[in-house]
């Protein structure tokens, strides 16, 4: 037997597959929305990151290249921005506060930490070179950081040109360049571990980011095939069958049972009716030698009135009167609540009628 498929069931099945997938894209940009945080935060992370490592690496090339400056030269102003880098600019620290916000409590910021604190006792060697510079070129109002610096006698006894001299090896021998270059390439190495470090967060975030897309697209997807369905099956279940039912009333005819149960139960009804209605213009409008009477609100209990009128009019009519020759009438009668009901009500009545007829006439049968 072929399934009849509801309307209702249409209805319940849409709504619950539309209310889940508002719940799936209510989840899914939540989630999305946390992600493309995440993915905003390691983006700035990168940023920071990469600003922070230029501005450290400046800071340190600069104090570098104005200590060599001061002492290849004896200018006063290389003396000045030396200072004022170290002190007021402060680059390097700016980009380590910058970097902690991020990588605190990590073991690469900690030893970047460190790398920072070797940098600045190699500061000593440097100020050691400015104060000999200074102490040649006769420098009034020097940084307190030289003034507290005190001479080793031996060298107070160099003259101008090997303070000079002592001054210009101080920051550019071997010893100097080896530490400087192993404390630059540890803190390389953590920057590179932080840099690192922050693509990592930035590929996890891009990749839940496309993962949420993707399935934000399915989604929608899957919302637009299930609209296209319900389309498809509105037509096909409703639609269709309605043009169908107006065309058969429009014709006088029968409507296909076809379309959803609720509208093949509205068919299967529309044509018991049709046809007993059918039946019923046959009995009345070709079978002259009947007539057809339809009571409404007439039940079998109340069978005795019936026959008390055919009793009552077959006496007055079995009468002759003023050359009106008598004549009898036999009814046939079919209840609705009958019991053992024949294929209609009007058939049922109609054998009844003929069983007066075949028994003598003049009287009433109920079938």
């Amino acid at each position: 037997m072929k399934r009849k498929i509801k309307i209702q069931s249409i209805s319940a099945w849409s709504i619950g597959i539309a209310l889940i997938l508002t719940v799936v894209f209510v989840v899914i940009l939540h989630y999305g929305k946390n992600e493309v945080k995440r993915f905003e935060d390691a983006t700035d992370q990168y940023i920071v990151c990469e600003n922070a490592a230029r501005q450290l690496q400046d800071g340190s090339d600069y104090l570098t290249e104005q200590v060599r400056l001061y002492a290849m030269t004896g200018e006063r102003n290389y003396l000045d921005q030396y200072f004022e880098e170290a002190d007021v600019t402060k680059r390097r620290e700016q980009a380590l506060e910058s970097l902690k916000k991020y990588f605190d409590k990590t073991e690469a910021f900690q030893s970047l930490q460190q790398a920072m604190e070797d940098s600045k006792e190699l500061m000593l060697t440097e100020y050691h070179s400015l104060k000999l510079v200074a102490t040649v070129m006769g420098e009034k109002d020097i940084p307190a950081e030289l003034e507290q610096l005190d001479l080793p006698e031996e060298e107070k006894q160099l003259s101008q040109k090997e303070k000079l001299e002592k001054a210009q090896k101080l920051v550019s021998n071997n010893e100097y360049r080896n530490t400087r270059g192993t404390i630059m390439k540890e803190v390389s190495g953590c920057l590179d571990q932080l840099l690192e470090k922050t693509k990592n967060r930035q590929q996890r975030a891009n990749t839940i980011f496309s993962d949420m897309y993707l399935k934000l697209e399915i989604a929608i997807m899957i919302l637009v095939i299930l609209l296209l369905s319900i389309c498809i099956i509105v037509r096909k279940l409703i639609v269709v069958p309605l043009v169908y039912y107006n065309k058969s009333i429009m014709e006088g005819e029968i409507f296909p049972v076809i379309g959803a149960a609720e509208l093949q139960k509205l068919a299967e009804t529309y044509n018991k009716i049709f046809k007993e209605n059918e039946e019923t213009q046959r009995l009345i409008c070709h079978q002259a030698e009947h007539d057809a009477i339809i009571m409404v609100e007439m039940t079998s209990d109340l069978k005795y009135t019936i026959e008390e009128k055919i009793k009552a009019v077959n006496e007055e009519l079995g009468t002759e009167n003023e050359n009106i020759p008598a004549v009898s009438l036999s009814v046939g009668v079919a209840f609705s609540d009958r019991e053992n009901s024949g294929e209609s009500i009007f058939k049922d009545a109609d054998k009844a009628l003929y069983y007066v007829k075949e028994n003598g006439r003049n009287g009433c049968k109920f079938y």
